[in-house]
Order: structure tokens, then sequence, then C-alpha cells
């Protein structure tokens, strides 16, 4: 069903929210094997600004991420089983990102930069015109698992962690 949606196709869609019922409960694989392959079905087209995910119980972000260039919002709440973040350090516009609730996340590594172990990218900004970025309920996170070489975050003008 996710598929026949066919929101890829939607070239005007500038405003993207994928919102789940929180209060569905989870069957441990049954719905999060349900949620992974939905999120992975609804694929925006590459001109989407702005994407808000809100209760996806899944286990990962979209693999149609890292493909959305055109993003200046990402707002993602309550994806409590995602294990890593989406990869977003490259995306050139991305202006606002907001992460809460991603509790099963441990440690924030070279893939949430967009770094790959042989990547050329390393000395690049990671986010570089990213001038918001606010991080909460991350019962697990440990800390970051990597060091760019080039500068993080170079835009920042407010940073909210709570």
């Amino acid at each position: 069903e996710a598929l026949l949606a066919n929101l890829k196709d939607k070239v005007y869609l500038q405003k993207l929210l994928l919102r789940w019922e929180s209060e569905r409960g989870d069957n441990e694989g049954g719905i999060r094997s349900s949620d992974s392959q939905v999120l992975e079905g609804l694929c925006p087209p590459r001109n989407l600004k702005e994407l808000t995910i809100r209760d996806n119980l899944g286990d990962q972000p979209p693999s149609w991420m890292k493909e959305q260039h055109q993003l200046s919002v990402v707002e993602l709440y309550g994806c409590s089983y995602w294990k890593c973040l989406p990869p977003l350090g490259q995306l050139p516009l991305l202006k606002r990102l907001v992460l809460s609730g991603a509790k099963a996340v441990k440690k924030v590594g070279k893939e949430f930069f967009c770094v790959s172990e042989h990547s050329s990218r390393r000395s690049e900004d990671a986010f570089p015109h990213l001038n918001y970025l606010s991080i909460s309920n991350m019962d697990q996170w440990e800390g970051w698992d990597y060091r760019p070489v080039g500068r993080v975050f170079p835009s920042l003008q407010v940073l909210d962690l709570h």
C-alpha cells in the first residue's frame, strides 16, 4: 500500500508529515517489521523541503533519506527502535534538525555524518548550513563515535539538548 501512494511522483510536494499511531503497542517483530517496510515504501520526491516522521516503530531509518538533497528541515520524533540515525551530514540545504525519542541509539557515528570508510568527503564540513539542532529523549545515547576531519555544524546558532 505504501508503494501505491507513489509519493516520489508528487513533484509539487514540499512538506511531508509521516505519523504512526503512538498508542499501538508493540508485538516485537510484527509491527516493527511492518513499520520499516511502510516507511521505506513512502519514498518522497527528491525536491521535498521539510520532512517530519513521528512514532515509527521500525528499527532503522529509510534508505531514501540520504537522497533528499533539498531538505531544509528534518524532525524525527519517537522513532524509539531506530538503532542508528539517518545519514544527514551532507544534505547541503539542511538548516533545522530535531531528534527526539530515538531511544535505541547508543552511538552516533560516521553514518550520521555521511562518511564511508573510503570516502573522499572526510575533509568536507558536516552539516554545513545547519543553524538549529535539538536533541532530546535519547535515553541510551552514550556519545559521538566519530571525529570528522572537517568542521562540524559550522553554521550552528541554536543547540538545544535535553
